[in-house]
């Protein structure tokens, strides 16, 4: 047997070489961090002018409100108003063009939506069973679309939409 001196291949340590040829990457689920951006869609769904659920979550919390809107036309049903078509322009204007401030912008004015129904004064009046509970859960709806565009978690609303509705209607 006949050894072979590292001289003769001009200094190549012909072990390394072959031991980083054969690199693979580790068994497991993929490591997807490098993949994480904000928001996960730059254009939901290719376009904001599809009927994403965002625009019935807001219907459904304007029909409440405006319901409701002769009963205290001066209190914090100008906030929740503003923050709805706050929401929606970031949703379907903004977003599109500039995808981060459109995100942020949407989430931010859907988390105040969110919270006049919750915590204000006027709507601490009326039950959660009534039209409060309609506005909550309009805005829930419409927090549930922004949140699945903005990180990509799966969410209970779209779910529902590939599980049983996408299905009956096509």
């Amino acid at each position: 047997m006949t050894s072979i001196d590292a001289s003769d291949h001009a200094g190549i340590d012909v072990g390394d070489a072959r031991a980083s040829d054969c690199q693979t990457e580790p068994a497991g689920p993929p490591n997807h961090e490098h993949d994480m951006q904000f928001p996960h869609h730059a254009i939901p769904d290719g376009t904001t002018w599809a009927p994403h659920h965002v625009y019935i979550g807001v219907l459904v919390t304007l029909v409440a409100l405006l319901v409701l809107w002769d009963d205290a036309r001066r209190s914090e049903s100008w906030l929740l108003l503003a923050a709805l078509f706050g929401a929606t322009f970031a949703f379907a204007l903004v977003w599109q063009h500039y995808a981060a401030a459109g995100a942020v912008l949407t989430l931010t004015l859907l988390v105040v939506a969110l919270s006049v129904p919750l915590f204000g004064p006027f709507w601490r009046d009326y039950p959660l069973f009534g039209w409060r509970g309609v506005a909550i859960v309009g805005v829930l709806l419409a927090l549930d679309d922004a949140i699945e565009h903005a990180f990509g978690w799966p969410m209970p609303a779209d779910w529902f939409w590939k599980a049983w509705l996408h299905g009956a209607i096509t």
